[in-house]
């Protein structure tokens, strides 16, 4: 299973995920950076060490998270152009070919134009912690219990602390499942050319 984070505007969050990571060495996941949010410039030490050990793969959720449907084709190319050069100037990595559109809004003409600037794996998920909605801790739960699966990539917020709440569970979950948790790069290489 792909446990995708987006976002990053809860400090808290952020550091709590960081921390689950470093505390269990068999979970990976896949953080698609908002470089907006500010946990990513404070966390950029122990994120780059993650990233370092191969138990992060950074992704690029674009500058100010704007939806890209409604964007010039030059403001589109601004928003994950900026993010990239922001995360290879803070981690020292590049996001590769990999961006998740803000709100999963994409089109045909999105992927183009993200294309000619070296995005073309537009990732969306199959599966939602429900985290980044305001979602209760009971909810995200539910939530969590309905699309941990193999397989599956699911989406999870660091904009509060809900999934926090939960850690111990998920951990239980993922376990009872049997389920290993991977990288996009992992599971797909390095994207699509």
């Amino acid at each position: 299973m792909a446990w995708t984070l987006d976002d990053g505007f809860s400090l808290p969050a952020m550091k709590a995920y960081v921390n689950l990571l470093q505390d269990h060495d068999h979970l990976k996941m896949t953080m698609f950076v908002l470089q907006e949010a500010p946990a990513w410039k404070a966390l950029a030490k122990p994120i780059t060490e993650l990233v370092n050990a191969g138990r992060v793969q950074l992704g690029n959720h674009t500058w100010q998270h704007k939806s890209l449907t409604g964007l010039s084709d030059a403001h589109i190319k601004e928003q994950l152009t900026h993010c990239g050069k922001f995360i290879e100037d803070t981690f020292g990595v590049s996001a590769g070919t990999y961006f998740r559109p803000p709100y999963g809004n994409i089109d045909s003409r999105v992927i183009n134009v993200a294309r000619e600037v070296g995005y073309t794996t537009p990732v969306l998920w199959l599966g939602s912690t429900g985290a980044g909605d305001k979602e209760s801790v009971a909810g995200n739960w539910k939530m969590c219990q309905k699309w941990m699966h193999d397989g599956r990539i699911v989406i999870d917020h660091s904009n509060s602390d809900v999934t926090v709440h939960n850690f111990a569970k998920v951990l239980g979950l993922l376990k009872s499942r049997n389920l290993t948790t991977v990288t996009l790069q992992d599971v797909f290489g390095n994207g699509l050319r």
